[in-house]
């Protein structure tokens, strides 16, 4: 039988509002044959307020699709095909890949889809690898998006106070706020 495990988000900030999420996924071979797989992974981010910038695969032991990565904009909630179609594995072989998705939050995500909330898709950077082939499974991984901060500035009327003569001063308060 081929097996897969896949580990939860690593998430780095690159800058900005933008961020990475890395997974790691393992596809072994635990029969007592050699098998065959081909390896999915469908990305299922908040619906609103993320871009997916770019999606980028490596391997070891395995093989990357032939010119599909990186990928720039890949679509969410849609299944990537990320290995060889029927890849072979020995037995007791382990091919591993490193799945990173660049993405873009703003401030329209809703707060309640920025956490992960177990095995339920489109909250955080969710993400499930698939094998089909000798045998068939999934496995998710999840990782909590950071929010964005809003940041709001409100500035008071101004009050105006004679000093003397033609002389006055103004008074305002200026508050920022991170949201």
């Amino acid at each position: 039988s081929v097996t897969i495990d896949k580990t939860d988000a690593t998430i780095a900030l690159v800058s900005g509002n933008q961020y990475t999420a890395t997974y790691t996924i393992t596809v072994a071979s635990t029969g007592n044959t050699a098998g065959t797989y081909t390896l999915s992974d469908t990305p299922a981010f908040p619906n609103t307020g993320i871009t997916l910038n770019t999606m980028n695969v490596t391997t070891v032991g395995g093989t990357v699709l032939a010119a599909t990565f990186p990928k720039a904009n890949p679509a969410n909630n849609t299944a990537q095909q990320i290995s060889a179609s029927n890849l072979g594995i020995a037995v007791g072989g382990t091919h591993t890949y490193t799945v990173v998705i660049t993405f873009t939050t703003s401030t329209s995500v809703p707060v309640a889809d920025l956490n992960c909330s177990g095995t339920t898709a489109n909250k955080g950077a969710f993400n499930t690898g698939s094998i089909t082939g000798t045998s068939t499974a999934s496995d998710t991984g999840c990782g909590d998006i950071p929010g964005t901060p809003a940041v709001t500035v409100d500035k008071s009327n101004a009050t105006i106070a004679l000093v003397s003569g033609n002389q006055y001063t103004a008074t305002y308060t200026i508050t920022v706020a991170s949201t």
